[in-house]
This record gives structure tokens, sequence and C-alpha cells, in this order.
């Protein structure tokens, strides 16, 4: 069949189709993705599970509850006998990959403080640089340590660093939302804002991380981490492209038929 500009309904369709793969095919590639949580680990010690290694002396977070809102497993450190120093390191299966085009890179998770001492941590690194939460203050540890909003303690929070590659050095500033609040909007630390972590690309001019680090440390009461996510940017919008080829072609079809 012909349609009314001379052209078979066949070869539209199969237009539609290249431009919608051809769309897809051209879609820039996003950096690196990874989450974690801590579902799937057994209560006890957390290194020796999962490729958690110990962190030279260090002692060992915990598996256990999360409780209020979070009541599933999560990383802890409720003995405070311990005394200071408690964290792990995780090899990632592939190194996270990043460029100079990478300019809003989110690293996130949730953490709790159930205390107001300066003792009470809750971290998690990339490499060498950690943040996340110190006592009541939110934390960025990069050589020093830069603190900055008070929050509310025994609430659950989500930390969320954004990094800019584009800038030399690599440029970071800190978001957060209060979860056991409901917020559902982050808010930007007031001081924590465009530092510069001081990193160095490889000789590609990319920027690799192959290890995952959490710290928490405790003389009062107890701290917790979970749902750690790397860089969630959301994929391509190639199933929406192609789906954009096939609603042409349903739409056409339709308009015919009427």
């Amino acid at each position: 069949m012909v349609s009314e500009h001379g052209v078979p309904r066949a070869v539209r369709m199969a237009l539609a189709l290249v431009w919608s793969l051809g769309m897809l095919i051209g879609a820039p590639a996003h950096a690196s993705t990874f989450s974690y949580d801590f579902e799937a680990l057994v209560s006890g010690n957390l290194v020796g599970q999962d490729g958690w290694t110990q962190v030279a002396n260090w002692f060992s977070p915990e598996i256990a509850s999360g409780g209020g809102i979070n009541p599933t497993k999560a990383s802890a450190r409720t003995n405070s006998a311990q005394g200071t120093g408690t964290g792990a390191t995780r090899l990632l299966a592939s190194a996270l990959t990043y460029s100079t085009a990478d300019t809003a890179v989110p690293w996130q998770f949730d953490g709790l403080v159930n205390g107001t001492d300066s003792s009470q941590t809750a971290l998690i690194g990339i490499g060498s640089r950690l943040f996340g939460r110190q006592g009541t203050k939110t934390i960025l540890i990069s050589g020093a340590s830069q603190f900055g909003d008070t929050l509310l303690a025994n609430d659950w929070y989500q930390y969320r660093l954004e990094l800019d590659f584009s800038v030399t050095g690599v440029n970071s500033t800190l978001f957060y939302r209060n979860l056991t609040a409901g917020e559902t909007d982050f808010t930007r630390d007031s001081v924590l804002q465009d530092i510069n972590l001081g990193l160095t690309p490889d000789e590609l001019g990319e920027y690799r991380f192959s290890s995952l680090l959490i710290r928490q440390d405790t003389n009062l009461g107890g701290t917790y981490i979970d749902n750690i996510q790397v860089s969630p940017v959301p994929a391509p919008p190639a199933l929406a492209l192609l789906g954009t080829g096939v609603a042409m072609i349903a739409v056409r079809n339709r308009r015919r038929r009427s």
C-alpha cells in the first residue's frame, strides 16, 4: 500500500525504527554505577562477608537491624567498649570510571547517628575521600576534616555528595535529606559547597575508583549505614527513543484507519 505521499507504509515503518535505533546507538554513555545494601549478609561481623576486609587495626562493623524507619539489615557500630577505629573496605567488581564529561555524579548513602557525641561517625569513602556525619555535623574528609550543617540525632538521613569531574582536582558539594521526617527534597549544605578533593586523573584523563570504604566510630550510642549508591545516573533514554518510533507508527496507522 502506498501513502498519500507516495511512500509505501512498510518503508515508513522501517524508517521510523531506523531513526529510533540510530538515536539509541548515538545516545551518550554515562558514568559507572554501583549500589549496595547489607540485606544478604548474616548477623555478626561485617569483615569476612561478601568481600569485606579489615582496615589496618580497625574493628569490624556489625550486621544488625537498622531500626526506626529502616528495620532492614545495615552496617552498624553499637559496641562502644571497642574504642575508636571501626570500619571495613571492599573491592568493587569493576572500577568506577569517570571523565571530565561527568559534571554531576552523585554518591550517596543512608545513615543514622543516634547520639550527639563527637566520637560518633557514619562515613563512606570512595578511594581516600570520606563524607557523611560526625556527631551532629555533616563532614567531608579530603586531607583535612571540614564540617558543615548541624543535623538531628537519632534520625535517618540520606547523604549525597555530588562531584564535578570537569573541574581540575574534582569539586564536590554535599546534600542531605531527613528520611525519618519524610523529606523528599535534598538540602544543599550551607558550608560544604564546591570543595576541591585534589584528585588526579590517570594517563587517559580518567578517574578510577576500585574500592569502597565505610567508617563507623562511637564511644556512646550507635551508628548505622545502609543503601550505598554510587553515581545512580539515569540510563540513556534509549528505550524511550525506541518507543517514540513505535508510537509514531501506531499514530499514523490509527489516522489511516480513521
